[in-house]
Parts: structure tokens; C-alpha cells; sequence
């Protein structure tokens, strides 16, 4: 399912959750309820490596991010010339073919992808913005269970399981 189709499908029933690197912002709080954030992120600029793409010029660039994100935000308040693309895959294909100048993601998405692609490189990470990654319910349907997942977040977090699978999965700071 596409990440601008998330809070939609949320809305008509299609899903009951959506657990996909969503951040809990005021807009989105309009139309759905989140848990506690579970995450923090930031925004990962990426350049194929030996690109003149830096931090003083990226308004003259072409930046893509994926559609229905913060990210595409962000590169619209960056540049004219922002260039949305269906996923993070779709926009480092089009860096690799020289469509684009760099791609903005969410940090430990960005990452990954450096890992599978060595002619890539990351050149700035600046904060989000946001409060962090959180779980997302249709408005008002699920008070409940986003309580008991709260509690669970807070235990996790409290034990250090928590901070155990950001290790094991290479998500931790």
C-alpha cells in the first residue's frame, strides 16, 4: 500500500493500524489518533558520491522524496524543483540515473539504502521536526487499545527490550 494511501485506508476501514514509520503531526491528528511516538527519526539528505549536492545549494537542486511524506514537505519548502516519487526506491533509481540530485528520507530508511548502494552517500541529517514515529487508528474507534499499547511502549522502554531491538536491527543513535 502506498504511504499516502495509509491514513485513507485507516479512515474507510480497509486497515485497523498503520505501523509504517508515520510521524504524529497536527494535520494528521485531524483525521486519525496515535499512540505514544516509538521512534525518532530524521530527515537524511542523499547524493550519489562526488556530487557538488551539499547544504548551501540544495535550493537549486532537484530533491525527491516519497509521496505523502514529511519528507516531500520538507523539499517543497526546500526547492522549486521538488520531484515526488511513489517510494524511496523509485527515488534512488532516479538519482542513480542522473533525473535527480539527491533523494530526502526518513533517516533509518536512508540508511539502508546506502548500505545496498556504495556510489551513494549520505551528506546531511537534520531533525524532523516531529515528535517521532507512532502507530496510527481510525479517529475515536480504539481508545482503548491505544492505552495498552502505550503501557507496552513505556514497559518496553523501562526494561531496555526496547533499546535492545533498535540494536539488533541497527536502529539505535
Amino acid at each position: 500500500m502506498s504511504f499516502d494511501g495509509l491514513i485513507s485506508a485507516l479512515k474507510t476501514g480497509k486497515i485497523d493500524i498503520a505501523i509504517s514509520g508515520m510521524s504524529a503531526t497536527d494535520e494528521r491528528r485531524k483525521s486519525v489518533d496515535f499512540t505514544k511516538p516509538y521512534y525518532f527519526s530524521e530527515n537524511l539528505f542523499i547524493r550519489k558520491k562526488g556530487s557538488d549536492a551539499n547544504k548551501d545549494n540544495l535550493k537549486d537542486k532537484k530533491i525527491s522524496a516519497q509521496v505523502g511524506t514529511l519528507q516531500e514537505e520538507a523539499a517543497k519548502s526546500i526547492t522549486t524543483k521538488s520531484i515526488p516519487a511513489e517510494n524511496v526506491a523509485a527515488a534512488i533509481m532516479s538519482l542513480k540515473a542522473d533525473k535527480i540530485d539527491v533523494v530526502l528520507t526518513d533517516s533509518p530508511i536512508g540508511v539502508e539504502y546506502l548500505k545496498l548502494n556504495p556510489d551513494l552517500e549520505e551528506f546531511l541529517r537534520v531533525p524532523d521536526g516531529t515528535e517521532g514515529f507512532a502507530m496510527a487508528f481510525d479517529k475515536g474507534k480504539h481508545t482503548e487499545l491505544i492505552k495498552k499499547i502505550d503501557a507496552a511502549i513505556d514497559e518496553l522502554q523501562k526494561s531496555g527490550e526496547f533499546d535492545k531491538m533498535l540494536d539488533k536491527y541497527g536502529l539505535k543513535k
